[in-house]
Formats: C-alpha cells, sequence, structure tokens
C-alpha cells in the first residue's frame, strides 16, 4: 500500500521534485494508485493555485500516471462531490416546499 507518512511542505515539494529525475514508485494496483492520489488530495485542498500546481507534478513523478489521467480522477472526485451536494439541496427543497420525507 503506498503511504505518506505526513503531509509535506511546499518547500519540501520542490526540493523533492528538483532532486529526482530519476526517482519513481508504483503501486501495486491502479485502485491503490488512486487511493494514495484521493489521500494525498485531501492533505492540500485549501492551497493555492501554484501550490496545486506543485503537487499535481509530485503525483504524476510518484505514481508515473499522465496528467490527463490525474485530472479525469480530479474531475471524477469533484463531480461526485457535487452530485452529492445537488441530491441534498434537492432533497431539503422537496422536503421544505412539499412536507415529504
Amino acid at each position: 500500500m503506498m503511504t505518506d507518512a505526513r503531509v509535506m511542505s511546499i518547500d519540501e515539494l520542490k526540493a523533492f521534485l528538483a532532486s529526482s529525475d530519476v526517482f519513481t514508485f508504483k503501486g501495486n494496483s491502479r485502485e491503490e494508485i488512486y487511493a494514495w492520489i484521493e489521500r494525498t488530495l485531501r492533505g492540500y485542498r485549501s492551497r493555492p493555485r501554484l501550490e496545486k500546481g506543485l503537487l499535481r507534478r509530485y503525483m504524476r513523478k510518484i505514481t508515473g500516471i499522465s496528467n490527463s489521467q490525474l485530472t479525469r480522477r480530479s474531475l471524477k472526485k469533484v463531480l461526485r462531490a457535487e452530485a452529492r451536494y445537488l441530491l441534498f439541496l434537492f432533497y431539503v427543497v422537496v422536503k421544505h416546499y412539499t412536507g415529504l420525507g
């Protein structure tokens, strides 16, 4: 299982990216890689755009997946969260205005 013991600082990410051109890890399965990406994204959720770019480079280097795969995975997660929120809003509106539920 791919794990990081802690969240790295931005300076540590920059140093890692600058110093490790040949250094990569591979997960045992696609599910394991995607689970690691989701755990890593949670640790850096509210960062500025520049820092998120460094994080994307870090995840690409560690996992070996392409930028487009990483984008698709991130968008799927965001879209799932938005869909849950919209369903919640729909439920609240229906319950409030119809008395159902």
